[in-house]
């Protein structure tokens, strides 16, 4: 015979605000502190851009947020580094480039954020506790060449 807590986790086995149905029943004042936080990092987040599970980790958040802007900067870019077009040469003294350059240096830089974005989601992906599993040296081979794009490129990460 199942005890209270199996039947009514069952019943709801959705629970609530991250808990189970029981966890909810038996402590009333989290899943409405939930709410009353929620309403608070909403705000948090109008006024500062931010809110304080950020701080809580720096990196996790970072590593959540570069991949969508690297990704929205690569799908609606109109501008491309300078330093695309190195090793190209004008086909003017005004520096400018051939359309067959312009498209190299386009699809370089695109690249560049591709890595950057898939970089930053690999870190997320990364357990640094788990060391024995084959992929962590994948994961963490990806972050590191994401994370030296980023600190390179990182004055030409606008549009």
């Amino acid at each position: 015979m199942k005890d209270f807590s199996e039947w009514i986790n069952d019943k709801f086995p959705a629970g609530f605000g991250g808990y189970s149905a029981y966890h909810n029943l038996t402590r009333p004042w989290k899943p409405i502190r939930e709410c009353f936080q929620e309403v608070k990092w909403a705000w948090q987040r109008v006024f500062k851009g931010y809110d304080d599970r950020a701080t809580w980790g720096i990196d996790s958040y970072l590593a959540d947020l570069i991949p969508k802007l690297a990704s929205e900067l690569k799908e609606n870019n109109i501008g491309t580094p300078f330093d695309m077009w190195d090793g190209m040469v004008p086909v003017d003294n005004c520096f400018n480039y051939s359309e067959e350059d312009d498209k190299v240096a386009e699809t370089k830089w695109r690249e560049i954020l591709e890595k950057i974005a898939e970089g930053f989601k690999s870190y997320s992906e990364l357990d640094v506790f788990d060391k024995d599993n084959p992929e962590f040296e994948i994961f963490k081979a990806k972050f590191e060449e994401g994370f030296d794009l980023f600190r390179k490129y990182f004055g030409h990460l606008w549009d």
